[in-house]
Parts: C-alpha cells; structure tokens; sequence
C-alpha cells in the first residue's frame, strides 16, 4: 500500500513540532527556570535611592529686593545648561568629594582590594589578571581613591526628562541605608559647591570693584586739584564757569535788543528831522509832517487858525477887506501861525536832540557788545578746560557712584546667597531591591528559555537530515513508500519485532506490516526472481523488517524462504532463536547439504537459511556459480524468495546478487538515515540494473509522523481495531 504524501502546512504544523518537542522545550525552561531561581539567591540585591534636582528657573525673592534693575529676569534655562548641570553631577571631581566625605575608599563595596574572594587564591590571581587584559588597564596601579571613585561613578546614574527642568540622581548600593546616604552626599555637595562658587565669584568681584573705587577716588582727587588750579589761574569761579556762555549770551541778546531799537530810533529821528528841514527850508506846508499829526497841541493850533479862516471867509461877504473886523481877524491869523511855526521849531529841535540822543546810546551799545563779546573770546580757553575738567569729575563721580552701589549690593547679596539649583526631593531609604526584581527575572528567564527552546526545537527540525513524510521519499527519491512500520521498541524493547508480530497478529506493528506485505505483492507482481532487502547503513531495521515481512508471508499461508546474504554481520538466525550453522556459508564452502542448510520456523511456518559460518572472503562466495543454482533451486521450491543483504554504503555484497534477484526493497529508518546516504544506496543499485520497487520506512514515531503525512493522521488510529 503507497501511503498518502500529503504534508500538513501552516499552524497546526508549528503546533505538532512544538508538541513533538515538549520534552525538550520543558527541559529547557525547567533548566533555565532553576538557574535563574539559583542565581536570584546567588545574586546580592541592589538597591537604587534616587534624589531630585530642581534647577531654579526664575529670580528668588531675595535677590529681586536686592537687584539695582527692575524687571530683570534671570536667563532662560537651555538643554545645553541642563546637560552641564548633569556633566557636573557625573564628573570625577565631585565623586571624589563624596569619597573623602563618606570614606568610601574604606568601604569593601567600592574598594575591590578590600573585598573577600570567593575564589583560591591561585584562581583569584588569573581572574583578576583576565579581566586587566581585557578592561586594557590594571587596577594595581590606581590608589584606593581611584578605585573607589571609579566604582562609585558606575553605580550613579544621573538623567533628566526631556519636557522638565528636575535632574534625576540615582545611586545603586547593596545597603539601603548607603544607597540613600550617597544619593544625599551628592546632592548636598553639588548645592553646596554651587553655593560656594558664587559666594567666591562674588568675592572676586567685590575686590575688583573694591580696586576700582580706590582707584577713582585717587583719580577724583588728582583731577579736582587740577580744577582748582586752573580757576585760581584764570580767576574763573565755580559759578561762572556754571554760567559760562549762559550770562554773556544773555547780555548778548538783551544788548543786541536794545542796539536794534536804538538804531531804529535814531533812524526814525533822522528822518523826521529830514524832511521838516526839507520843508522848512522850502517854505512849504507843514501840515505833511509826520510829527504835526502826531502832536495835540499843534493840532489844536490849527483846528483854531481853521476857525480864524472862516470868519474871514464869512466876513468878507459882508465887509471890505480893510474894515476893522476883517483887520482884527488877520491880527489873530497872524499871531496863531506864529505860534504853530514857534512850535514846530520846537518840534524840530526836539527831534534833532533824539536823533543825537539815539546816536549816542548806539555808540555805547556797541561799546559794550564789543566789551563782552572780546571778554568771552579771551577766556574761551581757559574755560574750556576747565570745563574738560569738570566733566570728567562728573564722569568719574558717576563712576564711582554705581560702583558704590554695585558694591553694596554685592555685600547684600553675598549674606543671602542662594545656588542656581533646589533639592526637590532628598533620597529616602528604598524598601525593596532595585535589582533583581525576582518577578521579572524570573519572567524574562521563561520568556527567554521558552523563545530559545522552541526557536532550538524548529532549528533541530529544520536541519534534519533524514526522511519525515512519504511525499519526502517521492520528491527525493522518485519512489514510492510501499509500508511504514512503528517503532516497536519503545513499547518492548527486549522483544524482536518479528516476535512481536507473531505474539500480536492485531497490534498496529502487525498490521503495518501486513499492509506493507500487500503493497510489495502488487510492486513485484509479475517477477520470477528473489527479492533483495537492504538498506544504506547498519541499524535502519533491515533485518527485522525481513524477518517480520517473511513471516507475515508465511502466516498468510505463502512459501516464503528468507536468506541471510550479510555474512559479515549476520542476524537472521539470531532474530528467529536459532542457530548460525549450519548455512549459506557452509553450502558455499561444500560443508553442509541443501536439506541441512533450509531450516524451519515453527511459530510462524517461515523456512529460512542462515549465513553459516563467518567467511573472510564473502565476495568471493557470492560470485560462486553455486549461488546462482542455489538460488535457482530456492525459486523453484518457494513462491516468495526474501534475500537479507548486507547495507550498500557498508559493502558491495548486495550488487553480486544482481542476477539472482529482479526487485529490491530498500528500508530506511524514518527521520535519522541521511537522505544523502540513501540516494547514494539507490544509484548504487540502479547502476547493476537491480529495480528498486519502494521504499520502507522502519522505526516510526507514529505520533511524531501525524505532522507529516495525512496517512498516517488516520491509519492505526482506531485503538479498538489492534491489540495494542
């Protein structure tokens, strides 16, 4: 019967291998499971204390009081400046400080010299050089300072989230109390450094500004002499220095004023007095002088000489020009236009003394804005540096006044001193181990036990080189699987697989075979020759297949002879209880007859001829022509002739039997016989034209198979139809 090579893919295959290799995954994470239950009592715990660091991000309401400028607000914190701060908490500096404070170099925990070996002292010395060579720096050379700052910059860890501005500070320690103690050592130094730092960059500022202010008060007093020379040399005095340019520009202005109104009325005089003259000297009117209108008393004047006039024109209507009337009124005529021209002598007179009046007052304005003006040129000079003098006296006043002022709020600010940086959260004592946490290390150690073991179990199935599946054989080998037989050992061990099958006609063993035994029949209907058994290296079962086969044969009520052709390693007689001799062997060499030679197999009917004798020249028997009218005279006696021949990649014995046998059946031992070794066997015999009719596969974990081929998924599987 040709098995079904269907292979089952997917899952369902992932789940049998996983299954078929319980064993092993389970031995692999028991054995990983203890180990790491073993190493967690091994291991010391550790401990982790962390500390939090608050680095300040605005002004304290201390140095706002005392800051001289409003509204300042202090820089903004970067990531460069946190990564500083954190730079700071890690360097060798500051964990030399918390050795010296804490006397760790003291402590076994941080100073290996100091720490007890578990190991010989021979032992010890070869580790401790191995790890020298590999670290590439010796220990021996460091001091105990060294080493214990090494060991205690290991255990710190020093890190910050990326959206706040609060370092993290870590210690690890086998002590709680320790880890704790170290955790606060460095936070309390930091700040502390911190502190001390400003308080010294304070202090190196207040002795410059101290400098500076000796300094500009020296200069103050050099350049205030100076001054003070110079106003005695020059006879300039403090308040006329402060009004220089101020008082002379002043009387500038008001000079100048009053010259323009001066000049304007000297001009104005002048030409009044221009132009009564003109009129005066041509005997003209003086009704058109300016100052005749302007002047009441002349105006009245000739309101009256008016009125003089018009009772001369009146008169004259009714009286002669010589009549007494007319006469008195000329008389009055007369007298008034004397007095007008008497006045305006006056007038002309008076106009001709301001005119002079306007001329002098001129000339002495002038004098005097030439008087100040050459005064101010003259002392232009001296002024000048003193007032260069002056400023700088005033700079350097303000000088010293804002470096007064720095320099009290330096000595403000130094008693109230506060570090760019807070403790948000001191460490406290950890209550449970940091390391190892036995719940994860145990879970890490399953997981990772459990992913090895399957991960092994699928490289194990993997890299097998035998064959698993009938449709492997048919790829493979172009065969097909005339049986597949269980493996028969592992439900008795001490029992032959022949005798199994005798004791247990309804076991699956016994029906495989039969099954197997109907398959060979129809393979090899139509041959008269012997049928060749063999294999491609020792211990596949071939032997017992024979046996098994031959007496399923016989109890199916067939002739069958079964001949032991390995005469090297013979075991025929010995699966069948009997004895080697006489045989084969012994009929070759003319030792034993045909009759002494064909023995019978009470239990089953099966006849049988054993190898005989052990021979150093088995070759040399087979090519006999003994054998050839041997197996002449088997073939004519029996229907079925089982040839037992030694494995192919063993020894050439099976390929002299070429011409005595026209089908070969070739078992291999399922999932363990090289599928290499196996093609090579097949090609050996194809190559002496011997037809090779199927494929056996021997030794089958039927439950292991289930993943490989759907035969075997239903064939066997009713417990209630078998024995077993």
């Amino acid at each position: 019967m040709v098995a079904d090579d269907s292979d089952t893919r997917g899952p369902t295959q992932a789940l049998t291998i996983i299954w078929q290799r319980k064993a092993l995954i389970g031995a692999v994470i028991a054995g990983t499971t203890t180990l790491a239950v073993v190493a967690l009592q091994l291991i010391d715990p550790h401990y982790t204390a962390e500390a939090l660091i608050a680095l300040n991000t605005r002004t304290s309401a201390s140095e706002q009081l005392l800051t001289t400028k409003l509204n300042v607000a202090p820089p903004p914190l970067t990531t460069v400046m946190v990564s500083t701060e954190i730079n700071i908490l890690e360097s060798r500096a500051l964990a030399g400080q918390v050795v010296d404070a804490l006397a760790l170099d003291r402590d076994p925990e941080f100073n290996i010299r100091l720490k007890p070996s578990i190991l010989p002292p021979v032992l010890a010395g070869a580790w401790h050089n191995l790890k020298a060579t590999l670290k590439g720096e010796n220990d021996d050379q460091k001091d105990d300072t060294t080493l214990a700052v090494d060991a205690v910059l290991r255990a710190l860890k020093v890190r910050n989230d990326a959206d706040s501005f609060v370092i993290r500070l870590a210690f690890d320690s086998t002590d709680p109390k320790k880890a704790a103690l170290i955790a606060n050592a460095f936070t309390d130094l930091y700040i502390r450094g911190q502190r001390e730092g400003k308080l010294a960059d304070m202090q190196l500022a207040t002795d410059w500004i101290t400098k500076q202010i000796a300094q500009l008060q020296a200069d103050l007093v050099k350049e205030t002499g100076a001054a003070v020379q110079l106003r005695q040399k020059y006879k300039i005095s403090p308040v006329d220095l402060r009004d220089k340019g101020v008082l002379a520009s002043q009387q500038l202005v008001t000079l100048t004023g009053e010259l323009a109104l001066v000049e304007r009325e000297r001009a104005d005089a002048e030409s009044a007095l221009a132009q009564a003259r003109k009129v005066m000297s041509s005997g003209g009117a003086t009704n058109s002088l300016t100052f005749v209108e302007d002047s009441p008393f002349l105006q009245e004047m000739r309101r009256e000489e008016a009125k003089i006039l018009g009772r001369m024109a009146e008169l004259s209507v009714g009286y002669r020009e010589d009549s007494p009337a007319m006469a008195a009124l000329r008389g009055q005529l007369a007298s008034m236009r004397g007095q007008i021209d008497r006045e305006v002598g006056q007038q002309v007179e008076r106009i001709a003394n301001k005119a002079a009046q306007a001329r002098a007052r001129e000339d002495v304005l002038k004098s005097r804005i030439d008087r100040i003006t050459g005064r101010a040129t003259q002392s232009d000079e001296a002024m000048t540096e003193i007032e260069q003098r002056e400023k700088v006296i005033q700079a350097k006043n303000l000088m010293l006044e804002s470096f007064l002022t720095r320099y009290a709020e330096l000595t403000n600010r130094a008693e109230v001193q506060e570090p760019d940086a807070r403790v948000a959260s001191r460490a406290t004592v950890p209550a449970k181990p940091s390391y190892p946490k036995p719940f994860l290390f145990l879970g890490v150690a399953f997981a990772g036990s459990t992913a090895l073991s399957i991960t092994l179990a699928f490289l194990l199935e993997r890299f097998r080189t035998g064959f698993r599946s009938t449709r492997q054989v048919r790829e493979t080998l172009d065969l097909a699987t005339l049986g597949i037989l269980p493996d028969t050992g592992k439900v008795t061990p001490r029992v032959q697989p022949g005798d199994y099958l005798v004791d247990r006609p309804e076991s699956v063993y016994a029906e495989a075979v039969r099954s197997a035994q109907i398959a060979i029949m129809n393979a090899r209907e139509g041959k008269r020759k012997a049928t060749l058994i063999t294999s491609s290296v020792p211990g596949e079962g071939k032997t017992a297949f024979a046996v098994s086969l031959g007496r399923s044969l016989a109890l199916a009520e067939k002739k069958v002879l079964l001949v032991d052709c390995d005469l090297r390693r013979p075991a025929v007689a010995r699966q069948l209880g009997a004895y080697e001799v006489p045989g084969l062997a012994d009929y070759l060499r003319q030792q034993a007859s045909l009759e002494e030679i064909i023995r019978h197999d009470a239990r089953s009917g099966l006849d049988f001829v054993a190898s005989g004798g052990r021979t150093t020249e088995p070759q040399r028997l087979l090519e006999d022509n003994a054998t050839t009218g041997l197996f002449a005279a088997f073939l004519d006696r029996y229907d079925v002739v089982l040839v037992d021949t030694p494995p192919t990649m063993v020894a050439f014995d099976a390929a002299l039997l070429a011409d005595m046998c026209d089908f070969a059946l070739y078992v291999v031992e399922w999932d363990k016989t090289p599928k290499r070794a196996v093609e090579a066997g097949i090609d050996h015999l194809r190559s002496f034209d011997i037809q090779v009719g199927g494929v056996v596969l021997t030794k089958v974990d039927l439950e292991r198979q289930r993943q490989y081929s759907d035969y075997v998924d239903f064939c066997f599987r009713s417990s209630e139809y078998y024995g077993n």
